[in-house]
């Protein structure tokens, strides 16, 4: 894989990451963006940070190590499900495997994610055909532009 596929790879999890964040951010309350909690001295446990950059951080290890369990970390709760979506997403990319999307429970987040793997396996294999079978039709352009023999 060169650095180029790669970049697109890193962009398109990205993406989806910054995607639930900002779809959790709207459907949060403002006093769940508090500091983090404080610790039996009375101090933060981890000084200046929100919880919400703590569950982000948390969410970036657990997409590196491509291991759910550690959404369980998350500090705000609503922020959980986001980090599991995410961290399946970025397996099934990385294995070129959609039958790992099947773990998703929301039917647009699990479909999105198959779409992810029809967009990197057409691209891999500069087979622009592939992307007839992505279930968001709106994307078929873009797959074919990336999977354009070049």
């Amino acid at each position: 894989m060169n650095k180029k596929n790669l970049y697109y790879i890193i962009g398109g999890i990205v993406l989806v990451v910054l995607i639930s964040f900002v779809v959790l951010l709207q459907n949060q309350q403002p006093s769940k963006l508090l500091t983090a909690p404080t610790g039996p001295t009375g101090k933060t446990e981890t000084p200046g940070k929100t919880l919400q950059e703590i569950d982000q951080a948390t969410m970036q290890e657990a997409m590196s190590k491509q291991d759910v369990s550690l959404c369980e970390n998350m500090q705000i709760e609503a922020n959980k499900e986001a980090c599991k979506i995410n961290v399946i997403v970025t397996e099934a990319s990385f294995k070129k495997d959609s039958s790992v999307c099947d773990q998703i429970q929301n039917e647009i987040s699990r479909s999105g994610c198959k779409d992810n793997v029809i967009i990197i396996k057409a691209r891999d294999n500069k087979n622009p055909a592939l992307c007839q079978n992505l279930v968001d039709k709106t994307r078929i352009q873009q797959c074919q532009t990336l999977a354009a023999p070049q």
